[in-house]
């Protein structure tokens, strides 16, 4: 029951299963193979690959930062603000969203030829 619990911990904050068994078997003095983790994380139901969230959901999610300041980053940028966020996405699936969404900022981006942030004052020392 312990090692269910820590096993789901160290899965859920993204560590590889070597480095979970590599943890499990300093910090918590129990030695587990990388095979038997993985039959415990298959037991447990928890896999990488699957349960991706809804792209409607994501879409949404996407079209916020467009409008502020995520229109200057790429996908790689909107792949860790989703995953902060608590959004499985693929990057592919990222990538076609933008380029759907903001096809002028990805041109730029490519090209290298980023815009500048605009600031405006009312005057000079003001």
């Amino acid at each position: 029951m312990y090692t269910r619990h820590l096993v789901e911990l160290y899965f859920y904050m993204d560590f590889t299963y070597d480095e979970i068994a590599m943890i499990l078997s300093i910090k918590h003095n129990m030695t587990i193979s990388v095979r038997h983790l993985k039959r415990k994380l298959h037991e447990l139901n928890l896999t990488r690959r699957k349960g991706y969230s809804d792209l409607d959901t994501v879409l949404s999610f996407i079209e916020y930062p467009l409008t502020a300041s995520g229109q200057m980053h790429g996908y790689r940028w909107m792949c860790q603000k989703c995953l902060l966020n608590g959004l499985k996405v693929k990057k592919e699936d990222i990538r076609f969203m933008l380029r759907m969404l903001d096809p002028q900022g990805v041109k730029l981006r490519q090209r290298r030829c980023l815009r500048r942030q605009q600031y405006f004052s009312k005057g000079p020392k003001y």
